[in-house]
């Protein structure tokens, strides 16, 4: 009986250098590397959604998801979607989950990330105002983005 070894790994790394090419593939990004304009909005409320259950479920006190959520509207005012991208990871640490791969691939990917992260709020601050969590946005403080 013949065997084969697989010696290619089952994961591919997040930083191999396929990364702008998944997340073409995925429709995420054009061919030429930058966000495509109507993916990336059902990209990021997906992702948001998907976070909201889990972000919840973690901050069982409504100060403490305002607090992590302030932590995130701040970096969001100064365009640190870096620093958003690794808060995100630091709060699924917490989850004991792993970052959504397609998410984790944006790290390398800038204009990607500048464009997601904005979008990620929206969906966030949304579905924490519905839960009531947030107070609507004409009753908080004017936030620049």
């Amino acid at each position: 009986m013949k065997t084969t070894t697989n010696t290619k790994p089952t994961n591919t790394a997040p930083f191999d250098g396929s990364a702008r090419q998944r997340l073409a593939h995925m429709g995420v990004l054009t061919a030429g590397g930058k966000p495509a304009g109507a993916v990336m909005p059902v990209f990021a409320g997906i992702f948001g959604g998907s976070f909201f259950d889990d972000f919840v479920a973690l901050y069982q006190k409504p100060s403490e998801l305002r607090s992590i959520y302030n932590i995130f509207a701040d970096l969001l005012s100064k365009r640190a979607y870096d620093h958003m991208l690794v808060l995100l990871c630091i709060q699924y640490d917490f989850m004991y989950k792993p970052l959504p791969d397609p998410v984790l691939w944006l790290a390398g990917q800038p204009r990607a990330l500048a464009a997601f992260m904005p979008l990620f709020m929206d969906r966030l601050a949304n579905l924490l105002t519905t839960a009531g969590y947030l107070k609507p946005a004409a009753e908080q403080p004017e936030r620049l983005i």
